[in-house]
């Protein structure tokens, strides 16, 4: 399974007025999870400023909770939307529960 690990809410950003944290981990956007093809960027690059997305987050040792976020005009990339975080992505293997870091330097990637 795949997921992105927050590691950073920019102040202000639409991430941050919807409550998201760091170390918290999206598992799905709208309902696709996110899978080694299907990033967090990937689900938010096709969205416009304005739109709503609703996010299935988790936090460590809690039950993940549905957050609702209205997509800001990327501050970079005026044609985007922007969610106002940095993340990595992790995987978790079939054999445990141990995630390993697959995207271990944080970007802002393709409309975030």
């Amino acid at each position: 399974a795949f997921a992105a690990i927050i590691t950073e809410v920019v102040p202000g950003g639409p991430a941050a007025q919807a409550g998201l944290q760091p170390r918290e981990v999206v598992v799905s956007v709208d309902g696709t999870r996110l899978e080694a093809d299907r990033s967090l960027g990937d689900l938010i690059g096709g969205r416009k400023a304005g739109d709503q997305v609703r996010l299935s987050v988790a936090s460590r040792g809690g039950e993940p909770r549905e957050v609702i976020v209205t997509l800001a005009q990327n501050p970079d990339k005026p044609d985007a939307a922007w969610l106002g975080v940095r993340y990595g992505t992790i995987a978790s293997r079939d054999d445990g529960p141990r995630p390993r870091m697959r995207n271990p330097r944080p970007e802002y990637p393709r409309g975030m």
